[in-house]
């Protein structure tokens, strides 16, 4: 894989397993991976927060 905007996608999408999967960065990616985009994705990795906000909004009280 060439260039840097296909990189890019490739670190998107080893984002992205490792988001839904819970799974190492790479383990499930079928191919090559490029050093930038394996760079790119241990770094969003590492700044994470400790804990995602929740996708759900906050319950409302029942007197509402």
């Amino acid at each position: 894989m060439a260039g840097r905007r296909a990189a890019r996608r490739t670190a998107l999408i080893l984002l992205y397993q490792w988001d839904v999967t819970g799974q190492e960065l790479a383990s499930l990616y079928e191919g090559e991976v490029d050093d930038y985009a394996r760079s790119l994705a241990e770094r969003v990795v590492s700044t994470r927060p400790l804990r995602w906000p929740s996708a759900t909004p906050p319950r409302t009280p029942a007197a509402w």
